[in-house]
């Protein structure tokens, strides 16, 4: 006869111990899905919700994190994108040599450094002001860093950033 778990238990008791990750491994894995997921979600304007998908993994994997994880969360996730969306540089490789690719791995880190400053900030928002842990926040907050990566005034700015 075939006895079902009491809906109480908890869903990690439910996965066979062999198949369990460390809570450490889970926000890592839901980081690097949500930036490659993110990356995916540009070649064509019909994949624009993978995007929001990408971001829901993203804010799941980071709600309780400290703020330092936050922000090595979303670093993971907005490096690993850009490594991604970057990779039409590396068709200079021909031209320029291998150092091109060094080049599009540092302008990787620096829009992962943006990345890193929104999951940092949304994180202490989170923590010390709770009744602002609103949607439209984490929005403000993410076109505050994406007009702050078009800026001019920055010393590696893209002004075609917000269209890949």
């Amino acid at each position: 006869m075939y006895t079902s778990r009491p809906a109480t238990a908890p869903i990690d008791t439910m996965i066979p111990l062999r198949f369990r990750m460390s809570r450490a491994r889970r926000d890592t894995a839901l980081a690097a899905v949500s930036g490659l997921a993110f990356a995916l979600s540009f070649p064509n304007p019909s994949y624009g919700l993978i995007s929001w998908v990408a971001l829901v993994a993203l804010l799941v994997s980071t709600w309780e994190a400290t703020v330092a994880k936050a922000a090595r969360l979303f670093f993971l996730a907005g490096t690993l994108a850009h490594l991604i969306l970057l990779r039409w540089a590396l068709v200079q490789t021909y031209y320029a040599g291998a150092w091109v690719v060094f080049g599009v791995v540092g302008l990787a880190t620096y829009y992962g450094l943006h990345w890193a400053a929104i999951g940092a900030v949304w994180s202490w928002i989170r923590r010390k002001h709770p009744a602002f842990c609103l949607p439209a926040i984490f929005g403000l907050l993410w076109m505050a860093s994406e007009t702050l990566q078009t800026s001019r005034s920055l010393l590696l700015s893209m002004p075609s950033h917000l269209a890949y």
